[in-house]
């Protein structure tokens, strides 16, 4: 058995990333974000580059037992943390004035051969425009286009959808849409739009200053707005 530790990338009141590794090698990544008393929500990403599939089971305990041991102490409610083993297509990494052709976040499916990738289309003086597509092996399908709003600290962002996909899918691509867009901006509270066919199908809400919070809109409950 080898030994698996957690290194520390970025520690928040409301939040933490760390990288997961096995026998000081990186294998992959942990985040997560948290209100005390509440909710967590995070997503531990597995390289199968690195990691070998003897090894993963390993892993999953561990990871299994961390997160039962934070969401313990946090005292929370709710706990969803999602979990994928796949290749790594690429890691962003963004200098000051570099131009931004395409920003791409990836895989957050179970399936192995399944990516997102989030296409960065063009930035106007407070839009940003962004489209996203769902992979599949040699095959891309086109989810739908966001537009954000980054001339306020309370960002707002609408995402049309052309494919909405299911729940679980669109959760996903709320956080990676967060992920980008705090890399690049600061702001205070963001507020996720989802709409198809004109129809409000989801919603999602992270407060900044009240560390994250987050809130969901069940399709089956029809268009409703965050408070």
């Amino acid at each position: 058995m080898g030994q698996i530790t957690l290194r520390p990338e970025l520690l928040t009141t409301g939040g933490q990333a760390a990288s997961i590794m096995l026998d000081e090698q990186y294998v992959g990544s942990f985040t997560a974000v948290y209100r005390e008393s509440d909710a967590l929500f995070g997503m531990i990403q597995l390289d199968k580059e690195r990691l070998a599939s003897g090894n993963k089971e390993q892993i999953d305990r561990y990871m299994q037992a961390y997160v039962q041991d934070m969401a313990h102490s946090l005292g929370v409610e709710q706990c969803n943390v999602i979990v994928t083993y796949s290749e790594l297509s690429h890691i962003l990494s963004l200098d000051d004035g570099e131009e931004h052709d395409e920003e791409t976040y990836v895989d957050v499916e179970a399936d192995d051969d399944v990516e997102l990738v989030i296409e960065w289309v063009r930035e106007e003086v407070d839009t940003l425009i962004l489209d996203i597509y769902e992979q599949h092996g040699e095959e891309s399908l086109y989810l739908g286009q966001a537009t954000v709003n980054i001339g306020d600290k309370e960002m707002t962002v609408l995402v049309d959808f052309e494919n909405p996909g299911h729940g679980e899918l669109r959760e996903q691509v709320a956080y990676h849409l967060v992920d980008l867009l705090e890399e690049e901006y600061q702001f205070e509270t963001i507020t996720i739009t989802m709409q198809y066919n004109d129809e409000v199908i989801d919603e999602f809400h992270f407060d900044y200053q009240d560390q994250v919070g987050f809130v969901g809109v069940e399709e089956e409950e029809g268009p409703q707005m965050v408070n």
